[in-house]
């Protein structure tokens, strides 16, 4: 093969390299994905954890499961699973939970997206009370 030819299919194949790899990522820049967004949001709020949220809860850290899930893991400081009634922390917190979901400007693009959260929540001991999920059919209508 001459030169010339080889150059032309070198120049051809990196044309179309070009061709396929910048749209890819020009979409991944300037339009990232719910994943891309909320796997940020994620670690910028993990460099603050753990933090108190309120005079008993802390949030521990925050992960981004796959299927549009976004978890946040609390520790409820001052109480063991034994001192809580965890049907009725669960309702009240569930209440809560889409309440805000619902109304929270910071949630919109988990609204706009029909993102999962779920708030896990342990007692001062490590012990697992309850999750709460706020799933869209929770969230969006009434």
């Amino acid at each position: 093969m001459n030169y010339a030819r080889k150059s032309w299919i070198i120049a051809v194949i990196s044309i179309v390299i070009f061709l396929i790899v910048v749209p890819f990522a020009v979409k991944k820049i300037f339009f990232p994905g719910f994943d891309d967004v909320m796997s940020r949001t994620s670690s910028l709020m993990n460099k603050k954890c753990p933090m108190m949220v309120d005079k008993i809860t802390r949030l521990d850290n925050t992960v981004l499961l796959p299927g549009k899930v976004f978890q946040y893991n609390y520790t409820i400081i001052s109480l063991d699973k034994s001192e809580i009634d965890t049907n009725q922390f669960k309702k009240g917190m569930e209440t809560n939970i889409i309440n805000l979901v619902k109304t929270s400007p910071e949630l919109k693009y988990i609204r706009e997206h029909e993102g999962i959260l779920v708030y896990n929540y342990k007692d001062k001991n490590g012990k697992f009370i309850v999750a709460v999920y706020a799933t869209p059919d929770k969230y969006i209508g009434d």
